[in-house]
């Protein structure tokens, strides 16, 4: 049976509230760049309890329209050299601080819409409401999460008749977070973020999460990886999340904090030196471990008691403008 022979019509009436939950990676390795253009990654995700809003309702003209607006305790990055999204139209975005969110085809969440509509042939389209807490060009996946919220309600708002695997597939197509971000809590990722193996969610965790005030486009930051990467070692690509993804499973955090690593780390702090710095305060207030996220540059720290990480988030509240308490879900 085809993809659309597989969609349904029967869309259901009303409003669909659905949240985005951002995502951490709490180890990151990049391989070789492969012949589609995406790096060989090996990377441990896990979902977070900050989010952005979203409301569907469904449109029976077949439009798709895309509102974006800043959430009231949102954290604004300011916009760089190397911004996510740098160049786009004032009247293409909404300007949130120093930098701009798209409204229309830019966007993955309208993106998302489109793809699911004309993969099945629909005739329906939706008015959706996004409200902005994830930053952009953050590390911490907002803009996927947001796809993958998407995806997930308008098969419900569209009765499309998909199951988990197939939305996974047409998320692929989205981006490399998209597919973990569909349904996932916690998981190894591999290949260009295609190959999800589940692992045990390890929710509860005390993290403070530190937004960093600019915006890092993942583009730029793996063009730096390329530039930086010796060619010698791409005959030498070791994937070593496997001993991570057991450290994750057994909930060891000591085990985990001696084998996290994100190769973009001294990279984009090199030219954010606000990551370097949000990482040894994080340190010096307490945290087992503390990394920066995806290719940055939001900086997160893992606190063995719930206590220490919201003394942390007081004393560095001063330096760090956004600083919060968060958890794994």
């Amino acid at each position: 049976m085809g993809l659309r022979a597989a969609c349904g019509t029967a869309a259901v009436t009303g409003v669909l509230r659905i949240r985005a939950y951002a995502k951490i990676n709490l180890h990151l390795r990049i391989g070789p760049r492969r012949g589609d253009g995406y790096h060989e990654i090996d990377s441990i995700l896990h979902r977070i309890s900050w989010y952005d809003d979203l409301e569907l309702r469904l449109r029976r003209d077949g439009q798709i329209r895309l509102a974006v607006e800043p959430a009231p305790d949102a954290a604004v990055p300011e916009a760089g050299p190397h911004a996510a999204g740098a160049g786009a139209s004032p009247a293409a975005a909404v300007q949130l601080g120093g930098g701009g969110v798209p409204t229309g085809p830019a966007n993955l969440a309208w993106r998302a819409a489109r793809l699911l509509q004309e993969a099945c042939g629909l005739s329906l389209g939706a008015d959706i409401r996004l409200v902005k807490r994830i930053a952009a060009g953050s590390g911490l996946g907002g803009g996927s999460a947001d796809a993958a919220a998407v995806l997930r309600a308008l098969r419900r708002l569209w009765r499309v008749a998909l199951d988990a695997a197939t939305l996974r597939r047409l998320a692929e197509r989205l981006g490399a977070d998209v597919p973990f971000l569909v349904g996932g809590r916690a998981a190894r990722v591999r290949g260009k973020g295609e190959r999800i193996q589940p692992l045990p969610a390890w929710p509860g965790l005390a993290v403070v999460l530190v937004p960093v005030q600019r915006m890092v486009s993942t583009a730029w930051a793996y063009a730096q990886w390329d530039r930086w990467r010796p060619r010698a070692a791409e005959d030498v690509w070791r994937p070593d999340g496997g001993a991570v993804a057991a450290a994750v499973a057994r909930r060891d955090l000591d085990a985990l904090a001696r084998l996290a690593r994100n190769d973009f780390e001294p990279l984009v702090a090199a030219h954010v030196p606000e990551v370097g710095a949000a990482v040894d305060a994080l340190y010096r207030e307490g945290a087992v471990l503390a990394r920066m996220s995806g290719s940055g540059p939001a900086v997160w720290g893992i606190f063995a008691r719930e206590e220490a990480a919201r003394r942390a988030c007081q004393r560095l509240a001063d330096a760090f403008a956004g600083v919060r308490l968060v958890r794994t879900l």
